[in-house]
This record gives C-alpha cells, structure tokens and sequence, in this order.
C-alpha cells in the first residue's frame, strides 16, 4: 500500500494521521479458492487491525498487510466517487483519517477517507485468497460528492431561516414564489465526542437567561466574557483559534434546535454516537436542554449533570464564522 496526498491537502493543515485496515472477517481460510461471494458469511464476525500514527510530514508512506478472504458481490455501475455509498456491508476497507488538533490536543478539523479494497477501485470489492495487491494513493481533496470522504454533515440547520425558489435560488418577499423553507447553511458535527461527564455550568457561577432554541452560535458567543464558568461550552471554543472572539467563533456549542438535527442526522452514524444524553447550548433560564441522540427524547436538565457533548460549525465557502 503506498499512500500520498497532493499539496493542497498538505496547506489544509491535517498535521496528524492514522490508518487502519477495517471490517477483516474473524476467520481465515486455508482452502477457499473455489468459493464464490460471498464468502466467508457474516455469522464469522469482522474485527478492526491495530490502528497506525503517523505525521504529515511522513509522507508519502509504504505499508504492507495480510488480510483474511472476504469475497463480496460485485455493484455494476460503480464509480470511484460512489464507491463508497455502494459498498457491500461486510466490505473490507482501509480507513485514513487526517486531523487537526488544538494545544489540548482537541481535534478541531477531521476528515476520513474510506478506501474499500478490490480487484479494481470501482464495481469490485472482493479481497480473493492467494492475490497480491498493490494500491497506489494519493488523496487530492475532500469532495462532498465523493462518497469515500466521510463527514457527519447533519444537513441544512444553520444561519438563518429562507425561502428558496425550486431552482435552489432565494425568494425574498413573495411567499407563493418559494418552493420550500430552509435553514441557509448546513452544519457538521465534530467526528469525535469532545467530552463525556461535561457539566454546562461550574458551581456557583451566574445562570444566564434565556436564549435561543435555534442560534447556538449566538448562544455561544454570548458566554465567551465568562467562558471559564461554562464547561460544555469551553470545549466547544477551545476548538477555535485563540483568542476567540464572537467575530471568529467557528465550532460552537449546537442550540436545542440543531441538536436535535444530530438526532436526525445521526441515523447513519450512530455506531459513533454514545447511547446517552448530549448537552445543547439553549436555556430556560434555570436549567439547559440536553438530547438523547438515540431516540430524539429530550428534557431540561440540571446545569451540574454530567452529559456528553459535541461541537458543530456552520459550512458556508464564503464566510465560515456566520
């Protein structure tokens, strides 16, 4: 396997990487050149190999590997950008994540590529026993629209809520020329929880008064003069650059309204995603609303709970802080 990535994903600033060979069937195989996909079934279980550290500067990187036979059907029609949507379930893959951490050792940017392993790199996904594979990589972006880049992208649930016209453009004034209503910015949700047993506030500190169901942006903004007091929403603005101000506040705590969208979001994801309550940054003035992102279920909670959290950030080309 020998992997190196372009020199605009060198300036995107992903200092910190790893890799790691996923979903390997739990058994192996001595006699298996005449079985056909699939094979062998799932009831053998899958297993992830060890995961690799490596720095930016180290590449381009060589690695080689042995891999148990996992013979899948192979999905006509497939591309290289859609590979990764097609892929069988039980498919064996290498994972490549590249992060991004701040001085605490946060990972304040992540993307991961999901690279399915094959005869080819389109319609086959079948590791045959007794093949040699090479496979030469290099990563050259993180498309949306490649289903190999993997973000947890909730949807459209930031900024402010438009009208838009059926050719996706706005509709200012006149109610019968939209087509739909919609939030104007997407958001993403950090890949990893960035806390476990957060409290929202310390003890003793000054509730602050009600906010909004909808902005955490603006919710989160108005704690940075006395971020310390808050801890849920401390982990969310050490993820920026320092000193945050609310000018450049780009990962903030989600608002009640945009937790729920990890809820609805996170039926792709939920294997990543703890069976537990996380913390939202909206207020009743006395206590904070937190989500249980399994089930949607959601409820005022005491402000010294301990909940999870994660932090998200509107996606907007022109203007990342809006």
């Amino acid at each position: 396997m020998n992997i190196n990535i372009s020199d605009l994903m060198q300036e995107k600033g992903y200092t910190h990487w790893t890799w790691q060979f996923m979903h390997i069937p739990k058994k192996s195989f001595y006699h298996s050149i005449s079985q056909t996909a699939v094979f062998p079934t799932a009831d053998v279980g899958y297993a992830n190999y060890e995961l690799h550290s490596f720095s930016h500067s180290d590449f381009p990187i060589t690695f080689d590997g042995f891999l148990p036979v996992n013979l899948q059907d192979k999905v006509p029609f497939t591309t290289p950008s859609t590979r990764g949507s097609n892929a069988p379930l039980h498919a064996t893959y290498l994972q490549l994540s590249g992060l991004t951490l701040t001085e605490a050792g946060s990972i304040s940017k992540s993307v991961v590529y999901q690279i399915h392993l094959g005869s080819n790199l389109t319609d086959d996904f079948s590791v045959s026993p007794n093949y040699s594979y090479t496979y030469n990589i290099t990563v050259r972006g993180e498309s949306e629209d490649d289903s190999r880049v993997v973000k947890f992208i909730a949807g459209y649930y930031g900024g402010a809520l438009k009208m838009y016209k059926a050719d996706g453009t706005t509709e200012t004034s006149d109610v019968s020329k939209a087509d739909t209503w919609r939030y104007e910015k997407q958001i993403e949700v950090t890949i990893q929880d960035v806390g476990t047993d957060l409290t929202w506030q310390a003890a003793g500190s000054n509730m602050p008064a009600a906010n909004s169901f909808i902005n955490g942006r603006e919710n989160t903004a108005t704690l940075l003069s006395e971020i310390e007091k808050y801890p849920a929403a401390k982990a969310c603005t050490d993820l920026n650059v320092q000193p945050v101000t609310a000018d450049n506040l780009v990962w903030y705590m989600p608002s009640f309204g945009e937790g729920l969208s990890v809820y609805v979001a996170g039926s792709n994801v939920l294997k990543s995603l703890a069976n537990a309550t996380y913390w939202t940054s909206s207020t009743n003035g006395t206590n904070a609303w937190g989500v249980h992102v399994w089930n949607g279920q959601n409820s005022p909670e005491s402000l010294t709970n301990k909940n999870y959290l994660r932090c998200i950030r509107n996606i907007d080309p022109a203007n990342m802080t809006q």
